[in-house]
This record gives structure tokens, sequence and C-alpha cells, in this order.
């Protein structure tokens, strides 16, 4: 991989009260687009990892390539995906679903083994699907209160975010535990970051972005949108994730179901997200994590371009192209 910059969500540790480093005067929106791509972040599941041959192909050293936890998929195979990714010489950042794991043992042991073999140290943590607890652990702030991530040397952990929301979890209630996870990240001096769910709506990312720093958070926030994906594709993860796939989110998120065949980039939200940081020096936003939906190295060489320069915004500042 021949790109020209680090990808900074790699190696650069922000406490909780940094996510905003001190930003260049006089930015313009393509400076935002640049800074915000490169401190990227991608999503692989083992399944699509036997189309990539060498993740370091496609990525630069130390990039973050975060291991979900999906139905159907043992911890024996996310291990080894873990293993994998590091000795291609990525960060891997394997996903701890709370109300999946039966006990703390079994947390412990799923820690244990990301460690030895694939030398985490960071991981993100989400609730999991169940509606009811398999064990002890009925939220990911229990897993953070739990100490095994401190026993395990985990120096940075990821949270999630909701700007549409979550049918399982009140809106109130999520803004609740986020805050809780601020508290918890200064009391402890760990590292935590929000990655949030994908959307396709600028307006609701910066809206709940607004609101939750209104409310006192002050973790720094990446920005999940869906990679170069294919309109039909789209509808369809969307539905797996909460998202209505209906025609109303399909005009929101700017498909046409007569178009179905194109492909969709996230040009477009990225530079609105832009344009509305350029006034706003206390926005939270500070990167992006791309969700590949099985285009994995596609999704890899258009953030990489992205971060590299390599694109140019259309004549409103509405959208980019990325240089082939």
């Amino acid at each position: 991989m021949n790109a020209h910059f680090t990808p900074t969500g790699a190696v650069v540790d922000e406490t909780v009260s940094a996510a905003s480093s001190a930003r260049p005067v006089a930015e313009t929106t393509r400076d935002v687009i640049r800074r915000l791509a490169q401190n990227f972040s991608l999503e692989i599941a083992p399944v699509a990892a036997s189309k990539i041959a060498f993740f370091n192909e496609v990525l630069p050293e130390k990039s973050p390539v975060f291991v979900p936890v999906l139905p159907g998929t043992a911890l024996a195979d996310n291990v080894a995906l873990v293993a994998r990714l590091a000795q291609d010489g990525m960060r891997p950042v394997p996903h701890i679903a709370a109300r999946r794991l039966s006990s703390y043992g079994e947390l412990d042991d799923a820690l244990s083994r990301f460690r030895e073999t694939g030398g985490i140290e960071d991981v993100l943590l989400i609730a999991g699907d169940p509606a009811k607890a398999a064990g002890p652990f009925r939220s990911s702030l229990d897993v953070l209160e739990s100490g095994l991530l401190e026993r395990h040397e985990i120096s940075r952990v990821f949270v999630a975010g909701h700007p549409e929301p979550n049918p399982d979890i009140p809106v109130a209630t999520a803004r609740d535990f986020l805050m809780e996870k601020n508290v918890w990240a200064r009391e402890t001096g760990t590292v935590v970051e929000v990655v949030t769910q994908f959307s396709f709506s600028s307006r609701a990312i910066l809206s709940w972005e607004r609101e939750m720093r209104a409310a006192g958070n002050e973790l720094p926030i990446r920005v999940g949108l869906a990679g170069p994906t294919k309109p039909a594709t789209l509808l369809k993860f969307a539905a797996l994730c909460g998202v209505k796939a209906s025609a109303g989110f399909a005009a929101r998120a700017g498909l046409k179901l007569t178009k179905m065949a194109s492909e969709r980039a996230p040009d477009d939200v990225i530079s609105d997200l832009a344009a509305a940081m350029l006034s706003d020096a206390d926005s939270r936003i500070s990167g992006i994590h791309l969700f590949t939906f099985g285009g994995f190295a596609k999704a890899a060489r258009w953030i990489t371009s992205v971060a590299d320069d390599r694109f140019m915004p259309n004549a409103k500042l509405t959208g980019f192209s990325v240089e082939a």
C-alpha cells in the first residue's frame, strides 16, 4: 500500500478533553474533508475477509479495522481474523457484545484470546442484539465497570452512538448512557471514542452531535457511513441495522429506486459535515468509520484516496469525486 499518510486513528491517543486538536487557521472545506478521512477506520466480517489476500495491500500500516460480532459467527472465527489483521500490520478492533456474554469468565477468555493472538489494544463495546442479557452484562457500561478491560491492558475503547433513533433503546436512555461513559473515561483516564451507527443524513448526524455535546459529551466521534456501495445493498443492510428501508428512507439517503444498480459513495455527507464544522470549532466529530458491506477493498481504496488528498470537490462543494 503506497499511501502518503499515516491513519491518525492508529497512532494518536486523544484524551477525553482533546477530541478536537488545535486546528489550522483558515481551514477550507477540503482541508476538513481530508482531516476527517485521515482519521478513518473500517470494518470487515470473517466471511468477507476471505476475499482479501493481504490487508496491507489495500491499507496503510496500523489502520484500525473493526471485527463485528454477527449472528452465527463463532468467537474462534473472530479471533482468527484478529490474528490475521495483526499479522498484516493492521490495528484490529474486535467488537464485544455485552448482552451476549454469559459470564465474566467468557469476557475474560475472549479478551485473553484477542490479546494473545492479535495483541489488541482497542475494543468496541456494544450492548448487543438480545433483548435479555445472557449473563451479568446488561449494557456496555457494565463491561466498562467490570475492571476486565484494564486487566487486559486495553488502552482505547470505542462505544456506540446513534444519530438516528435505535428501536431497542429510548433516546433519553442512550444519551444518559453516553454521559456515564464520559464520566468513566474521565475517572479512569482511558481513551474513549464514539463510533456511530451508519446514517445517510448529515442533518441527523449534526443535530445529534450538537444535542450530545449540549448534554455534556466530550468524547470524539467517528461518524459511521456506508462505503461505496450499490443502493440496493444499502437498503438491505439498513433494514438489518434498524434504519427504515422505505421509499422515505431512500429519499433521505439520496437513493433513487429506479437506479438500484448504480453506486453511491458518502462524499455528499462528508462534504456537509466538513462545511458545518468550519463554523463550529467545538464539534466533537473527529473521523470517519466506513461500513463496507462486502466491498472492503473498494472502500479502503476510496477512503485512503481522500486521506491522501486525491479527490476533487464539485463546483458547489456538495460532494467530490475520487481519483482512480
